[in-house]
């Protein structure tokens, strides 16, 4: 591969997928793909919202800030994928079915 196409949003939107398909299922955290409902994050945040994935995310920045491993920016990335889409379903919920509405 390139150099240019391995430092590109695509690539690295990419390796969050992958980090998210492969290392999430094989864990069984998520059996129905990226976009699929995972059903660990979806009963943690039933039980105690969103704090955990905001832990989460901080605690793997403050990891990539000691160790500087790469794949903890990939992680964050993911956490923040799953929050981005919480956030805009329970959005969704409030506002009876209109995401736009406020």
């Amino acid at each position: 591969m390139p150099k240019d196409q391995e430092l590109s949003f695509q690539s690295f939107a990419g390796a969050v997928e992958n980090l998210m398909t492969t290392s999430a299922e094989s864990k069984g955290y998520n059996q129905t793909g990226v976009d699929g409902p995972n059903e660990v994050f979806d009963f943690i945040t039933s039980h105690v919202g969103d704090g955990h994935a905001l832990g989460e995310m901080i605690f793997k920045v403050l990891r990539y800030d000691r160790k500087r491993n790469p794949e903890d920016l990939l992680k964050v990335a993911a956490w923040a994928f799953l929050m981005w889409r919480y956030h805009l379903q329970r959005l969704e919920e409030d506002n009876h079915g209109d995401p736009t509405a406020e």
